[in-house]
């Protein structure tokens, strides 16, 4: 039940994300008009995380640098949560956020469309909790 409503929950942060992305970013046919070469390359740039080490002369570099970045990524998480901790006024700005983004997830949630996906998603997810498991003292 718990894994249900946190992949509902999980559905639906996302979902409001996707939407504010999509609202904030510009449509315009020129963006639709780039080659995919060009919009891999321009993937690779944003996402090195998700390139294969054995693509680069020097794989262990690549690793090291990853685990460099992962780490970074840790310590600037753990900071923001600090300083919205620490200060006031970035609380209050955090929970104002978080009741809009709250908001709009109750909103996308209350669409017959959403509400046919989740509902499907469910289903699914039960079907999962049903299935036996392989026996794991093997």
């Amino acid at each position: 039940m718990s894994r249900t409503l946190l992949t509902m929950l999980s559905i639906t942060l996302a979902a409001a994300f996707a939407a504010t992305a999509y609202c904030a970013s510009d449509s315009s046919s020129a963006k639709d008009a780039k080659s995919s070469a060009s919009s891999q390359k321009d993937k690779a740039s944003l996402e090195p995380y998700m390139l294969d080490p054995w693509d680069f002369q020097d794989p262990a570099k690549f690793k090291s640098l990853i685990k460099e970045r992962e780490d970074l990524q840790t310590k600037m998480y753990n900071l923001r949560l600090k300083l919205i901790k620490d200060d006031p006024d970035l609380q209050k700005l955090h929970e104002q956020i978080m009741a809009l983004h709250k908001e709009l997830a109750i909103q996308l949630d209350s669409k017959k469309d959403m509400r046919k996906l989740t509902d499907r998603l469910r289903d699914i997810d039960s079907s999962l909790d049903k299935l036996p498991r392989k026996d794991s003292s093997k």
